[in-house]
């Protein structure tokens, strides 16, 4: 069954796009994106940027994303996906819900509030129909309880932003910066965390998945690929290296032996996999398939067993 890595890389071909353009469209590292084609997720950083990789390079290269996701969600995410949050609906073109009456400065209504309210407004029809004989000290809280919430959640927002800019020790123009995610971007969680508690997850993912690529390019500079084929009956064929760039595409006629090099990867595709046999570094892997089989092979310089 084709893996994930192959998908991608099998959609990217078919779009006739290549890494390096496929990284300038998208932004992604070209080495993360040999890595992911390699089913190699470490690269990215951890699953919250493999999901947001994978949505990225579908939609760019016109792929549903739904089927690959859910194939790494099962296959290789180490917890399950979050639900998408607002912040990623609003972002996507979605609207935002309205906020409740009494929600001020980033803050919920009181589910209670509209219950007050509402006990008020009854307590001063109640009122007009009292006798104005009754002492002071009987008569119900007259309406305008709503100013009193406010006062009070203005007064907590305050509160609350001495206490941040206290704790990170910055100017408070940066602490009440507001981060600014576009549409392309992977989506928040769903849970709302302290400033500080965000920006430090964020610089510990962005050295992870920079130590990630680094260690991925190393891997990929390791060594070359040497492929020998020995054509026992005429098939079509083309070879690719690592990069996605063509060596090769035609006919391999029957009695032909050819030979490719390429650093790090190449990729073989066959009309019929039965009528070849394949050596990759001087390891004999044998016929690749059944006669009148399409195979499509991948050879890593890692693992030139791999196919």
């Amino acid at each position: 069954m084709t893996t994930i890595g192959q998908a991608l890389a099998s959609a990217r071909e078919e779009a006739g796009c290549s890494v390096q353009r496929l990284h300038e469209t998208t932004r992604i590292s070209g080495t993360v994106i040999r890595a992911m084609e390699r089913d190699d997720f470490a690269a990215c950083g951890g699953d919250f940027y493999a999901r947001g990789h994978l949505r990225t390079i579908c939609r760019t290269l016109g792929v549903d994303a739904g089927p690959l996701l859910a194939r790494f969600d099962a296959e290789y995410a180490e917890a399950p996906a979050q639900p998408r949050s607002l912040a990623e609906v609003s972002a996507e073109g979605g609207a935002a819900p309205a906020r409740a009456p009494g929600a001020v400065a980033g803050f919920e209504a009181d589910p209670g509030d509209e219950d007050a309210t509402g006990d008020e407004a009854e307590t001063g029809e109640r009122n007009e129909g009292e006798d104005p004989g009754e002492p002071e000290g009987e008569a119900a809280t007259p309406p305008g309880g709503w100013l009193r919430w406010a006062v009070a959640a203005v007064a907590i927002a305050i509160a609350a932003a001495v206490l941040v800019w206290a704790n990170l020790g910055e100017p408070e123009e940066e602490a009440a910066q507001v981060s600014v995610r576009s549409a392309g971007d992977p989506a928040p969680p769903d849970e709302p965390r302290p400033v500080q508690d965000w920006e430090a997850e964020q610089r510990r993912a962005e050295l992870q998945a920079a130590e990630a690529e680094r260690r991925a390019a190393e891997a990929e500079g390791d060594g070359e690929v040497t492929l020998h084929v020995e054509v026992r009956e005429s098939t079509w064929a083309s070879v690719y290296d690592g990069d996605g760039d063509a060596l090769f595409a035609g006919i391999l006629d029957e009695g032909e032996s050819r030979d490719w090099t390429a650093p790090g990867r190449l990729r073989l595709h066959l009309g019929d996999a039965g009528s070849v046999r394949l050596r990759v570094n001087g390891e004999d892997l044998g016929v690749p398939g059944d006669s009148g089989e399409v195979a499509r092979l991948t050879f890593d310089a890692r693992d030139p067993g791999r196919g």
